[in-house]
């Protein structure tokens, strides 16, 4: 028989509906019982059942860890140790911890991906065949000790990742707030991706580096500490256009993105063979 106690109730409760969905989707369960009382799940087996009742409850373990009881370890240890009082914080973080765990931040590349599966598989594989019947908050503090620790660092970097998204949600505000009621310069702006983004006015005339610096409003890069790009993303602030569009076939540059999250709707993309005026474009 294979037992595990815990400190909450919560927590049995919870492996008891893993291990019941485990159980369910398993074609080799016969003869297999659970029982369970308030803190305590076990699983009885009969004598030729081992190893389908290890694998089972082996497979069990490791979707209550990973599914549960790691969420709710690091929305403490966020809100103990790192002060993130608000849920949305919380939540926000471990959406980000998550897809770096699940190797859909190819952009993050401090860290390799991981199998947690696979470092589970080894850890429970080795202390069942053991310790068939513990306590599942010792086990948790010796035998998954270093599988936290490991996730500690995958957790300071989803940190520092939503930190700088935040700056950089506030910088975009920043921005919007500074083109709110400012006179416009030029009605619309074409940029043109041609070795850097190159400023054209109606009728193809562009705006040449030299008299785009004498656009820029000092107010603009003097007065806000983070900083700003001074080729681009000044001077089309500064020119407060009411119609921006963009031609580039590569839209998702951080440069694009940024200026569409700036001018939202004012600001539209097309195919960089679409810009009508390809004669006066510096090749």
């Amino acid at each position: 028989m294979f037992q595990v106690q815990f400190e909450e109730t919560e927590e049995a409760k919870e492996l008891l509906s893993t291990l019941t969905k485990t159980m369910s989707s398993s074609l080799f369960m016969d003869g297999i019982e659970i029982l369970h009382n308030d803190k305590t799940v076990s699983i009885r087996y009969p004598n030729e059942g081992y190893e389908d009742c290890l694998h089972l409850f082996k497979n069990s373990l490791k979707a209550f860890i990973i599914g549960y009881k790691k969420e709710k370890w690091f929305e403490k240890l966020l809100e103990q140790q790192y002060y993130y009082d608000e849920a949305e914080e919380r939540h926000q973080i471990l959406s980000i911890l998550h897809s770096i765990l699940e190797g859909e931040r190819e952009d993050i590349e401090l860290l390799p991906y991981i199998d947690e599966n696979e470092i589970l598989e080894e850890i429970l594989q080795e202390f069942l065949c053991q310790q068939p019947s513990f306590f599942f908050e010792s086990f948790e503090m010796f035998r998954l000790k270093s599988y936290f620790e490991h996730l500690m660092k995958y957790l300071d970097v989803a940190i520092d990742e939503y930190k700088m998204e935040q700056e950089y949600q506030a910088f975009v505000h920043m921005l919007r707030d500074f083109l709110k009621g400012r006179e416009s310069k030029y009605k619309k702006i074409f940029l043109v991706d041609q070795d850097g983004f190159q400023f054209f006015i109606e009728g193809g005339r562009q705006l040449k580096r030299s008299e785009l610096a004498k656009i820029i409003d000092r107010k603009l890069v003097t007065n806000h500490p983070i900083y700003i790009d001074s080729v681009t993303i000044a001077p089309l602030i500064s020119i407060a256009p009411e119609e921006v569009q963009v031609f580039t076939d590569n839209i998702e540059q951080g440069m694009v993105v940024t200026l569409k999250n700036i001018f939202e709707e004012k600001l539209t993309v097309y195919p960089l063979k679409s810009y009508p005026y390809q004669e006066q474009v510096n090749h």
